[in-house]
């Protein structure tokens, strides 16, 4: 077997090439396997080890999942060389480490940058639901208006206008917390509105219906600016990081306010304080708290979506990657905890 290598070569596995097993998707791979994957960086640092040893921590991702990739041996050469949000193509095994998968590092290989890519789909998801009924349930919201001014507005900004339109249906609601995929802003836009209206039916306290569905179809408004996607993912506009999306907001329905003969002030100034506070705290981003009833329950609506849609996704990654044996989720930064995955009736 393989008499054509001396016991030394035989021993180098690097030379077998084809023992290295390449993945398309992060998602795909297996443990304990030589793999080589591609995917876009979001995370690297140079790390030293209690003994001195330095080592290069890196993050890529696709569409499907993260993967750490841990270098011994070009820590300080590939540091220098990679840039966050760089497609690079990595190789080496696969190993559990702190319950999760990742990648050491090939000693022989050097870190390949991929200049071209052509397979968006790779790095960009969509949402599973039809795209046809969300834009008709857009639709059907928007006609149930009653109020005359809320109603242009609101199809002013999201019918008439077609760049708009087009923006608002394709966008994402992030780039990585939350609908972070294609039609990811319309669908959370959808849902943070049946939300707020199903709170709004259950008291008695009285309720601007109308305000509501407008401010709910319109408090992300901002984010078809804010976000774009390319080749590789998506990505933060220069508008996006100079402004953020409440601002671009904003921006949006006052320029919209020319094509609309008799404008509701008081009605036009509780529509921007929902969008202004819809983060709910001053430290979430929003320069001023909920002062309003609709605005109360359209922060309530997006931060329970928002909360929600976190959730459902780490459960899902982590049924992936655990294959079920464990109970419980990786630490997550943002929600600041781990996760039970499995219900008493699964165990």
């Amino acid at each position: 077997m393989n008499e054509q290598y001396s016991i030394g070569q035989m021993i180098d596995k690097s030379i077998f090439k084809d023992e290295f097993n390449y993945y398309e998707f992060i998602k795909d791979i297996e443990i304990g396997k030589l793999i080589e994957v591609e995917g876009k960086v979001v995370s690297k640092k140079l790390q030293n080890t209690k003994d001195g040893k330095v080592f290069l921590l890196i993050t890529i991702k696709d569409k499907t999942e993260s993967l750490r990739i841990i270098d011994w041996f070009k820590a300080e050469d590939h540091d220098k060389i990679i840039n966050i949000e760089d497609i690079i193509k990595v190789r080496g095994k696969s190993v559990i480490f702190e319950n999760r998968p990742q990648i050491n590092l090939d000693k022989n290989y050097t870190i390949e940058i991929i200049k071209d890519v052509k397979n968006q789909d790779k790095y960009i998801k969509t949402s599973n639901k039809n795209i046809n009924t969300l834009i008709n349930d857009l639709n059907l919201n928007i006609e149930k208006i009653k109020d005359p001014f809320l109603k242009k507005l609101t199809s002013e900004i999201l019918l008439k206008d077609k760049k708009i339109h087009d923006l608002f249906i394709e966008s994402p609601a992030a780039i990585t917390v939350h609908h972070a995929y294609k039609n990811g802003l319309l669908e959370h836009t959808l849902k943070v509105l049946m939300m707020a209206e199903n709170i709004a039916n259950n008291y008695e306290i009285k309720v601007d219906k109308d305000l509501i569905i407008s401010g709910a179809l319109l408090h992300d408004l901002g984010k078809i600016y804010e976000y774009k996607i390319t080749n590789t993912g998506i990505e933060k506009t220069e508008n996006g990081e100079l402004l953020g999306h409440i601002a671009i907001g904003l921006n949006i329905i006052n320029s919209k306010l020319r094509f609309i003969e008799k404008i509701d002030f008081i009605k036009l100034n509780q529509l921007n304080h929902i969008i202004l506070s819809h983060h709910g705290e001053i430290e979430y981003g929003s320069p001023i708290l909920p002062k309003t009833i609709e605005a109360f329950i359209i922060h309530y609506a997006d931060n329970i979506d928002s909360k929600i849609a976190q959730i459902s996704e780490i459960i899902e990654n982590n049924n992936d990657i655990n294959n079920n044996n464990s109970n419980w989720s990786f630490f997550d930064k943002r929600l600041g905890r781990k996760l039970m995955i499995k219900t008493q009736e699964d165990l």
